[in-house]
């Protein structure tokens, strides 16, 4: 940051008292060309807010390999102002980028384009300074020709009223990705690192239960639905395709429906045996209002559909980036995983989230998996050996942008 000239508060300082003596001033000067029979409403505003504040152009320093295999870095920058818009919660007086800048932006010389303030004067904490006095931070004037080091983490902006007794601190924090937006990390660990109840392991069997309301049943090649404590009832289904039920290899997913909040999806995932092993999916949307009846629909590996779900033993869905993955072990015994973003029709490989090259090979006996709350994928191969995956763009946090005031209760 820009070297300044700093005062224990800018109470204190030179700049503020001109300020206050000018409006001091004014204040006797228009009293002064008043008549005695004239009245004047002098109004304090001392409602100190942040009403904008916006990124400027920052410094990116990124890493790069030549063909000779030396690594070397070069200097880009980030028009950040729109693109990574600030995010200002008055309610916390919290002011922070809910969209972290990329990998690589300088943390220590941030600018800033805008941070314009209601009224009163704008002064920046400094980092591990102090009146001895008062044992207060102390704080510069700021102004957004200054470059700011976050690289501390986040700092704390004052806010000064021109009555000299007004303040409201801001705490800023700019957030900067660690990782690269697709890149991926696994982790070998040991069985004790296992913790199925830390996670989402889908649900496995012939019954699954919607919102602790609405069960469905796979029992003797019939669907049954069960609403409440009522007894269980065949369940509507396309009647040409139901001999197409699965019967081994059982999971279950609640689907995210994302044309309508009120309606929720079940997808069933399994397999029969013909003269190979064969995948069937199938999926139910469930209104939750109970207006709309639906029925359950097959979606069948057509020759059109070049990505069906793959055959797989010890199979499980799980809800991952917005869609549903499944894993299992193939008919040659080889751990695979496959996404669907389109409710379980078409099942390809997951963007960014696949298998490092030490289990493309490996062939195994069984295997468990589970989604923890961090967006990240847990396998236990054999019982034994326990694998972490995760993808880190969809495992990063998401920040809340807008913010309501809650409505003031009436007695």
């Amino acid at each position: 940051m820009k070297k300044h000239s700093t005062t224990p508060s800018l109470k204190g300082i030179a700049r503020h008292a001109i300020v206050l003596a000018a409006i001091v001033l004014a204040g006797q000067v228009m009293a002064a060309c008043l008549r005695d029979d004239e009245e004047v409403d002098y109004t304090q505003y001392n409602d100190l807010y942040v009403s904008h504040a916006a990124l400027g152009l920052l410094p990116r320093y990124l890493h790069t390999t030549a063909k000779d295999g030396s690594d070397s870095i070069y200097k880009t920058t980030v028009s950040a102002a729109s693109a990574y818009p600030l995010t200002i919660d008055h309610l916390a007086n919290r002011i922070y980028n809910a969209d972290s800048l990329p990998q690589g932006v300088d943390a220590e010389k941030i600018i800033f384009s805008t941070f314009n303030v209601s009224q009163g004067m704008l002064a920046l904490e400094m980092i591990g300074r102090t009146d001895e006095a008062t044992g207060e931070p102390v704080d510069t004037a700021y102004s957004t020709t200054d470059s700011i080091d976050f690289a501390q983490g986040p700092r704390r902006f004052n806010l000064y009223g021109l009555d000299g007794t007004s303040r409201r601190t801001y705490t800023v924090d700019i957030r900067i990705h660690r990782e690269a937006v697709d890149s991926l990390t696994w982790r070998h660990l040991s069985a004790a690192d296992w913790q199925p109840g830390a996670m989402d392991r889908g649900a496995h069997g012939n019954a699954y239960t919607l919102d602790d309301s609405i069960a469905f049943t796979l029992s003797a090649g019939t669907m049954l639905c069960a609403v409440g404590d009522a007894a269980p009832q065949p369940d509507a289904m396309e009647e040409e395709n139901a001999g197409e039920l699965p019967d081994a290899n059982l999971t279950w997913q609640e689907s995210p429906n994302r044309a309508d909040a009120l309606t929720k999806q079940v997808i069933l995932y399994g397999t029969v045996q013909r003269d190979t092993l064969e995948s069937r999916v199938w999926r139910r949307n469930v209104d939750t209002t109970g207006k709309t009846p639906h029925r359950w629909e097959y979606l069948p590996a057509t020759f059109e559909n070049r990505y069906p779900a793959p055959p797989l033993h010890h199979a499980t869905l799980l809800r991952y980036d917005g869609g549903l993955l499944l894993t299992g072990i193939d008919s040659q015994g080889l751990v695979r995983i496959k996404y669907s973003d389109d409710g379980g029709r078409i099942w390809r490989n997951h963007a960014i989230l696949q298998l490092p090259e030490e289990l493309r090979q490996r062939r195994a006996a069984t295997l468990e998996a589970g989604i923890d709350a961090y967006h990240n994928l847990w396998l236990l191969i054999d019982g034994t050996d326990t694998w972490y995956g995760r993808a880190h763009s969809v495992a990063w946090e998401e920040e809340q942008k807008i913010f309501l005031r809650s409505p003031r209760r009436t007695r």
